[in-house]
């Protein structure tokens, strides 16, 4: 039995995975088998106060949040009996601190050539040669797409074509946030391997994984500040901006100005149409109120970012899950037609952490960590759409 229990135990690994978005940070710790998907069984979220900083007092008051969350989530992690060390921590960091870039090279043959590692490789270090980013500024480079006589395949090494066109998502975030997180999850985690990822790819990864079929969309991911616009042509990162509009601006909307203890519980009553209290009717003409100032807001981006080319009809969005339905309803209603390809409304899927589902373990109850699904369950399936990935594509 000695043996048996040491055997399984070598199989398991424990992870821990951290998101930072503009307003606060989500800690997780994630078991997993070798060859399976990595779950959580318990996780943290904290908020930055809703005050004007700096961005060198925004990078200190994270790195905190961030150490505090991590050492409450290990302290519940040890007290639900688990004792398996951390091995690998991941940081996915988020907009505004992160943007990314699609680069691609392509090289043409007269006859057809033999499709080798080593090609794809110099084809990758040339994409990468034509970002403008710094190099201190880099945080992750990774080959999206290899397409052979202008067909994409996942498996083009052995194969021979006379065109190769390789497409990569280079990524850059800022250097003292990420250096800020590194030495926040050592100083909680002090013997896991740190890594860092963008939020770009890893949403990338969550909306490949929960909606395979899906190349062409737009992403709309809202965070605390801010929302991250992403546009997915031919399953790659088109183009990328960040629309200064979040859940505490459209909050603030909402209560002009006072954010208010029942505010989001609210929301979430009448985003199941479970709402018919006078509170609720005096919340409905607040967001009747408030609806064409949030319109003109995002639309004013939409419409940059639909300059170059109509965006795609099929909407994917991420919110903190008491907004979400609302603002689903919200984008598929308002008239934002000028800017799709086809002149027709949004097409809204909202993202739930369920679509990834099983990435919470519910078969392991920890204390005070197994509750109702909040931002933290979001943010961290999202990560770990990117962790599983990552693992088995090694």
């Amino acid at each position: 039995m000695v043996l048996m229990f040491k055997r399984s135990f070598a199989r398991e690994r424990a992870t821990a995975v951290a998101y930072i978005g503009s307003g606060g940070v989500s800690v997780g710790i994630a078991h997993s088998l070798r060859s399976g998907p990595a779950k959580l069984l318990t996780s943290t979220r904290m908020e930055l106060p809703l005050e004007e900083r700096t961005p060198e007092h925004t990078t200190v008051a994270l790195k905190q949040r961030l150490v505090e969350a991590g050492q409450k989530t290990l302290a519940t992690y040890a007290a639900g009996g688990h004792a398996l060390p951390i091995s690998t921590a991941y940081a996915i960091i988020s907009a505004p601190w992160t943007q990314s870039q699609t680069k691609r090279a392509e090289a043409v043959f007269d006859t057809e050539e033999y499709v080798s590692e080593r090609l794809l490789s110099d084809l990758a270090r040339r994409a990468l040669k034509e970002s403008p980013a710094p190099r201190a500024n880099f945080l992750e480079a990774n080959v999206m797409e290899v397409a052979l006589n202008g067909y994409g395949t996942s498996h083009p090494e052995g194969k021979r074509a006379h065109t190769v066109a390789l497409c990569a998502l280079i990524c850059v975030g800022d250097p003292d946030l990420s250096a800020a997180a590194t030495e926040a999850l050592r100083t909680v985690f002090p013997v896991a391997e740190v890594i860092l990822r963008s939020g770009v790819r890893a949403t990338l990864e969550a909306v490949r994984a929960s909606r395979p079929q899906l190349r062409n969309c737009l992403i709309l991911d809202v965070g605390d500040e801010g929302t991250a616009a992403i546009v997915i042509r031919d399953g790659v990162v088109e183009s990328q901006t960040y629309i200064p509009e979040g859940l505490r601006s459209i909050l603030a909307r909402i209560s002009q100005g006072g954010l208010g203890d029942g505010t989001l519980a609210t929301m979430r009553m009448i985003g199941r149409d479970e709402c018919s209290t006078p509170t609720c009717a005096a919340m409905q003409a607040a967001l009747a109120k408030m609806e064409p100032d949030l319109a003109h807001a995002f639309g004013e981006s939409l419409m940059k970012i639909s300059a170059p080319l109509r965006l795609p009809n099929q909407l994917v969005l991420f919110a903190h899950p008491d907004i979400s339905s609302w603002l689903g309803r919200f984008f598929a209603r308002i008239d934002f037609t000028q800017f799709t390809e086809t002149l027709q409304p949004f097409d809204v899927a909202v993202f739930q952490a369920a679509d990834l589902s099983p990435s919470r373990d519910t078969s392991t109850q920890v204390a005070g960590a197994l509750g109702t699904v909040g931002a933290a369950d979001i943010e961290l399936s999202v990560a770990l759409a990117l962790i599983n990935k990552e693992r088995s594509s090694a």
